[in-house]
């Protein structure tokens, strides 16, 4: 339980390392664990359901407000629903 945010700091740490420390470069790491997340729940809904329910589900969830703010702010518990997910 104490894991996930050593893996997070560890795979941003070599995210950093190959594209910079700048914030930007820090944000579009953060950006695309979010992404990753939201394709995961589209594609697994599709499987479970269909793809419109898939949509959905990630539209509801791009609009919710702490996914809005972990998207935005470089914090780990968007990677710990991704691999709760999968």
């Amino acid at each position: 339980y104490r894991a996930h945010p050593l893996m997070f700091f560890f795979l941003g740490g070599i995210w950093s390392w190959i594209f910079g420390t700048s914030v930007f470069s820090t944000h579009i790491f953060a950006s695309l664990i979010s992404i990753g997340l939201i394709i995961s729940i589209f594609f697994i809904c599709k499987k479970i359901f269909t793809s419109k329910v898939g949509f959905f589900a990630g539209l509801i969830l791009s609009f919710q407000s702490i996914f809005i703010a972990q998207f935005s702010l470089v914090l780990p518990e968007i990677l710990v629903t991704v691999l709760a997910l999968w």
